[in-house]
């Protein structure tokens, strides 16, 4: 089979298939190997990270929108995959560049390592290659909890401290249960009403929602909501219909590929204000939704890239207008602590390379947040 492929002048493969036919594949020479998405191969143990290290290339580039997502060692995986030893051993790295906490890797001297991956790096911002896309406003929206809502997320955060204390086996099912009720508590308590008085008598954060949906309204223009679950998400579309008297078209599991362009054409040829609901992971990537000028991320993303890739669909090539992108959380809570570590993330991102996500697993974050609540 290599001898076949060695007839190509480019070979185009997935990694799936790069790691499970690499004893072929490193047969081939190659004069260039060009790795897209290159963030898949940030762990350098990984089965693909140690395919694509094994291939015969007289030269590498890796492709990235995000390389870094973990922390800085993400940007020493993928420089020693292209350069190998240019930022010293992994070891090395670690000790001068990786810290627990990432105020301490801030308050790092970093400009020798901006200097040494200048040397190696072209990067392209969009604000720098797409000369007409407008400008995007970033709006943080905190929100206090009421008073029940508050006992209910506290009760939450004690089951979790008990099950963390006994070595937090149980921990995945409550952040799954956690995410739900900032969703909205309807999604934990069925005796909850689904009409919109209820619904933001009931959430602080759905109140805020519908109160900046109709600030869009009076503006006559367009949204895109994420909201993470189904439930969460039909919620929504049925106070939009109720209070606005249209009918929201949803992208998530449950909607077939092939109806997905067309409820985006209908969206974007639709006079006026409309609304599109969109779960972050189904349609976060590879929709072109410029008709919208507003993004609401309802449910946070525990994964910053995420919101990143979500916001992208309307802040992108084709965009005429200024994008109004609305962070919603809640005051005091993990929520909020996500918020913060993201624009931490964006301060990392001007001193040395351009970080989108934060990526510690659910579980690690949760605990850490747990450690912080008894300082």
């Amino acid at each position: 089979m290599s001898s076949v492929l060695s007839e190509h002048n480019i070979i185009i493969t997935p990694y799936t298939v790069l790691t499970s036919d690499i004893a072929m594949l490193e047969e081939i020479p190659f004069d260039l190997v060009l790795f897209d998405e290159a963030s898949m191969l940030k762990n350098p143990r990984s089965g693909r990270s140690l395919a694509a290290r094994r291939l015969d290339t007289g030269a590498a580039i890796a492709m990235s929108g995000t390389p870094v997502e973990n922390s800085l060692l993400d940007a020493w995986a993928l420089s020693d995959l292209v350069f190998p030893d240019f930022l010293g051993s992994e070891q090395q790295f670690r000790s001068r560049y990786v810290h627990t906490q990432l105020s301490e890797t801030l308050s790092t001297d970093l400009r020798e390592l901006e200097s040494s991956l200048r040397q190696i790096t072209l990067r392209r911002m969009k604000k720098d290659v797409l000369t007409q896309l407008p400008d995007k406003l970033d709006i943080h929206r905190a929100v206090s909890p009421n008073q029940k809502e508050w006992d209910t997320y506290t009760s939450i955060i004690a089951e979790m401290q008990q099950d963390a204390a006994n070595g937090g086996g149980g921990i995945l099912p409550l952040i799954i249960k956690l995410q739900q009720f900032t969703a909205h508590p309807a999604l934990l308590d069925s005796s909850i009403s689904h009409d919109i008085k209820s619904l933001t008598l009931h959430s602080a954060k759905f109140e805020l929602l519908m109160m900046e949906l109709d600030g869009i309204a009076q503006s006559g223009e367009k949204v895109i909501i994420f909201a993470t679950f189904q439930k969460a998400i039909d919620l929504i579309r049925s106070a939009v219909k109720e209070q606005f008297g249209i009918s929201s078209g949803v992208i998530d599991g449950r909607t077939p590929n092939d109806e997905r362009q067309p409820l985006i054409d209908r969206f974007s040829a639709s006079s006026g204000f409309d609304v599109l609901i969109l779960h972050p992971r189904t349609a976060g990537m590879g929709l072109n939704i410029t008709a919208a000028t507003n993004v609401i991320h309802y449910s946070r993303q525990w994964n910053p890239a995420l919101e990143a890739q979500a916001t992208a669909r309307a802040w992108r090539n084709g965009q005429k207008s200024v994008v109004s992108v609305y962070y919603m959380y809640y005051a005091d809570t993990i929520e909020e602590m996500i918020d913060e570590r993201i624009r931490l993330k964006q301060q990392l991102s001007d001193q040395v390379v351009t970080v989108a996500d934060c990526k510690e697993t659910d579980k690690q974050l949760m605990l850490e947040y747990l450690e912080l609540l008894k300082k």
